[in-house]
């Protein structure tokens, strides 16, 4: 065997062995809030976990100065890239490479996380302990990620380990002790470092792998955003920047502006609910997309507009519009939730006037549009198009493109 053959095995041995090596970690809170870079500089003199779960609901003004950009849930698996003293950059699985609004040929695909929310993963974790599968964006039609798992279509507190998980946590299910009125299911509890078996009721879950084709996912998606806002009930999901999380709701109106710590000098003007408590849960537009289709089993893994819309392709001429079918705009996105009844479902921020997610008519969304049809004539020509605020003042966006949910199995 000459030189260059036993080289490259050589190198390809000790790729290998990097990459066999990565460290695996789990999050072990309800709900974890993740930054683009290191607070633990910004914020030296504190607890950096804590600094992380007091990022603000939402800055004031166009460009967000809160440094919340995702939220992980309960159970989400991730690689460990680097450790920084109280703090971890991470990699997930779930996500692709988020493409900046700002510029397009910049991604990020790395975040950062408090150490305090993990759990790193050891050999025997592997082979002892329940965690569920990770979705992934580079398999993302393995049918074995749900495999005896089930996920939360709504947000419950378990008396057991004290806590309230959010809505798309996921958790594998006992084989043995499935009830028809309740799942039991593993979870890890780091109050005491060990495993438990909690009950879930069946009518707040769903296991993803009983909808089999692309057309019952989406109806299950469309459905699902409309239990989120049904109408009867005043309490309503907040909007939180980069938030992709259901554990509390609010009055929508009760929202005020306070000042908030964006350094340990600097001071910004923020939004708060003094009804919801930290780390805050709630949903941006993306966040509310990503979320309620991840747990439907659709391969959607956009994090942000941007990335939606280099992943998504475009309505075509003649083409109908369906439900579930993504209305898209610059930094915004909405959900079709009836062509019929032209109603969308919209996670709206705090400086138009709104700052919750709610079903609506399009003529509320969009000044002289009422239907579909008419919204088609704007996606065809890319003419400007109005949004309305909640005072009846309107903004004009360069150009609005409905873009087809079922393209996600394009990809």
């Amino acid at each position: 065997m000459n030189r260059k053959v036993l080289s490259f095995l050589f190198l390809a041995t000790i790729f290998f062995i990097k990459v066999s090596a990565q460290q695996q970690a789990v999050v072990i809170s309800p709900i974890a809030n993740l930054s683009l870079r290191p607070l633990q500089r910004t914020y030296k003199e504190k607890d950096i976990a804590s600094v992380y779960d007091a990022l603000a609901i939402a800055s004031v003004g166009e460009i967000s100065l809160c440094r919340r950009v995702h939220q992980l849930l309960f159970n989400e698996t991730v690689t460990v890239v680097k450790e920084q003293e109280q703090e971890v950059l991470i990699e997930i699985s779930s996500l692709y490479p988020a493409i900046s609004c700002n510029n397009p040929h910049v991604s990020t695909k790395s975040y950062w996380i408090p150490k305090k929310h993990l759990k790193f993963l050891t050999a025997e974790d592997f082979k002892n302990s329940h965690f569920p599968k990770s979705i992934d964006t580079k398999n993302p039609y393995d049918e074995t990620t749900h495999r005896q798992t089930v996920a939360l279509l709504l947000p419950i507190y378990d008396p057991v380990t004290q806590k309230t998980y959010s809505a798309g946590t996921r958790f594998i299910y006992t084989k043995k002790q499935t009830s028809q009125n309740y799942w039991f299911v593993y979870v890890y509890d780091s109050n005491d470092n060990r495993e438990k078996i909690i009950t879930l009721p069946s009518s707040i879950c769903i296991a993803p792998n009983i909808l089999k084709t692309t057309e019952e996912k989406i109806k299950m998606f469309v459905e699902l955003l409309k239990v989120w806002t049904y109408k009867d009930i005043k309490e309503k999901i907040p909007f939180v920047w980069g938030g992709c999380s259901i554990r509390d709701f609010c009055i929508p109106e009760n929202f005020n502006i306070t000042k908030f710590n964006a350094t340990s000098a600097i001071q910004i003007k923020a939004y708060e609910r003094e009804e919801n408590s930290i780390p805050y849960s709630g949903l941006d537009s993306s966040g509310l997309i990503l979320r309620a289709a991840q747990i439907c089993g659709i391969p959607y893994f956009c994090k942000n507009s941007t990335t939606c819309r280099k992943h998504l392709r475009p309505l075509k001429e003649n083409e109908a519009v369906e439900k579930g079918d993504i209305i898209w705009l610059p930094r915004y996105i909405c959900a079709i939730s009836s062509v019929e009844n032209n109603k969308v479902v919209c996670a709206r921020g705090y400086d138009p006037g709104f700052g919750f997610v709610d079903e609506s008519d399009l003529s509320d969304l969009f000044a002289q549009v009422s239907t579909y049809e008419q919204l088609l004539e704007y996606h065809t020509s890319e003419k400007p198009i109005l949004v309305k605020r909640r005072d009846g003042s309107t903004k004009q966006f360069g150009q609005v493109v409905i873009l087809k949910l079922s393209s996600c199995w394009d990809n």
